[in-house]
């Protein structure tokens, strides 16, 4: 089976630091207090989780670049546009739909973390989180943006125009940044929402005077915890990289490009940071710093940058790498390429938490991890050691199951029924295949391979 690996792998580091970061997210103190002066030697830790702890863009600039490339190898195969623009629909349909079960149940502040922590079901905590705009409707944002884009460049035969279709993309990103606090405002003075002074802070179920579905419309577009506006920006910015891997010879010099663009882009960041934000609007620093909530613009340019030069130097140290070691390669990358195929089941149900945090709070002398908020730094990384562990052993356990009833099995039937291609009924994930007998995709030639290093040392 033909991957790109580098995605597979680039997924997998982005869930396991996702899972690692809501075991401390949950039971760091200073996350609850936000009190930088109770930190001592913790300052490094607290500041790699600040910028780390906020990279849900580099999910959606992986699922752009995926999917734009999917989409230029079904045309490439015949597919008519028209049917790739559908499957993309009923695909953000399907992953809008599973966000909205995980923010209702799944949350790790959401229904079933109410019932373990507290013993009852509060059925308004559902009612209220469903509200919240997250990653997977994000991603589902992106791809429908993405399949109306490939649609209108194939129907009107513009691919092939690479310097303008990149430049327009690009500055649509960099302007979804830069509009986002002006229509963050906007819709604030719409929602009148009682107790809040904007659309970014305030709770979703606080009284308004506008609709629910309306109000709902309006978080996704703005409001907490990660909406359209800015996080958009970053599905854009995978199209472009996307975009120029289905070219017949995707440009070398997109590299170069690329760098100058994500230094130019923490450069501005920067720059707004200490002109704007500090100089001329004169706010507390402290006040400008993101823990969980919508990121201000300095923030959403500076942090793009980053992970664009993450994912461009990945692919250019594996897929466009003349000198790589392929087998070496894809034994080492394994491990993160493993947890990247069912990075979206691990995302689902992070709630599972609770199972480390009860076993742990059983352990005298130990924090009480079923409440918020209760450990120190050295107690929290024991909490987030037992959740890997935890992962580690379903996934391994799960994978010879072939992730039979994860979501990515329930998304190839769903795919299937509503007219995708066939499915391997005995591996419907083709596990084999993506894990030990994959076929990495490469943009370049190979100028050695060296056949002495094991494949399949397990």
């Amino acid at each position: 089976m033909k991957r790109i690996t580098s995605m597979d792998f680039a997924r997998g580091i982005a869930v396991f630091g996702m899972t690692i970061f809501h075991a401390y997210f949950i039971s760091w103190t200073f996350f609850g207090t936000g009190d930088l002066g109770s930190l001592t030697w913790e300052y490094p830790f607290a500041f790699l989780f600040f910028i780390f702890g906020h990279w849900r863009g580099f999910f959606l600039i992986i699922s752009a670049v995926v999917h734009f490339y999917s989409m230029g190898q079904g045309y490439k195969k015949g597919m008519e546009p028209g049917k790739i623009l559908l499957k993309q629909f009923v695909y953000a349909a399907i992953i809008w739909g599973l966000g909205a079960l995980y923010n209702a149940f799944l949350n790790p502040w959401g229904l079933l973390d109410h019932l373990f922590r507290a013993g009852t079901i509060d059925w308004s905590i559902a009612r209220s989180f469903v509200y919240f705009s997250e990653v997977l409707q994000n991603i589902a944002v992106g791809v429908f943006f993405a399949g109306i884009i490939f649609y209108f460049l194939t129907k009107k035969d513009n691919m092939t125009k690479v310097v303008r279709n990149v430049v327009i993309l690009g500055v649509t990103a960099v302007i979804i940044i830069l509009i986002s606090p002006g229509i963050q405002k906007g819709l604030s003075l719409a929602l009148d929402n009682t107790g809040a002074t904007d659309i970014t802070q305030m709770n979703p179920w606080a009284t308004t005077n506008i609709h629910p579905f309306l109000q709902y419309f309006f978080i996704q577009i703005a409001g907490r915890e990660a909406p359209m506006f800015p996080m958009l920006a970053s599905s854009f910015v995978g199209m472009i990289i996307g975009y120029l891997l289905i070219q017949e010879k995707p440009p070398k010099k997109m590299f170069k490009i690329g760098y100058f663009t994500s230094l130019g882009l923490f450069l501005f960041g920067g720059a707004w940071f200490g002109l704007v934000d500090i100089t001329a609007m004169k706010k507390p620093v402290f006040e400008v710093l993101v823990f969980q909530h919508v990121h201000p613009t300095w923030f959403a340019l500076a942090n793009t940058g980053l992970e664009l030069a993450a994912l461009l130097l990945l692919l250019q140290k594996v897929e466009f790498n003349p000198k790589i070691n392929l087998d070496r390669w894809l034994y080492r990358s394994r491990w993160f390429r493993r947890w990247g195929i069912i990075a979206l089941t691990v995302y689902m149900f992070q709630v599972l938490v609770f199972v480390p945090a009860l076993l742990l709070s059983k352990i005298p002398q130990l924090p009480d991890f079923t409440q918020y908020y209760p450990a120190s730094f050295l107690g929290s990384t024991l909490l987030a050691l037992v959740f890997y562990l935890l992962w580690e052993g379903l996934i391994r356990l799960w994978e010879l199951g072939r992730f039979i009833l994860t979501p990515e099995w329930l998304l190839i039937y769903l795919n299937f029924f509503t007219g995708g291609k066939k499915v391997h009924h005995r591996d419907p994930l083709r596990v084999r295949e993506k894990l030990y007998n994959v076929e990495p995709v490469m943009f370049v030639e190979l100028e050695t391979t060296d056949l002495t290093e094991p494949t399949n040392p397990e």
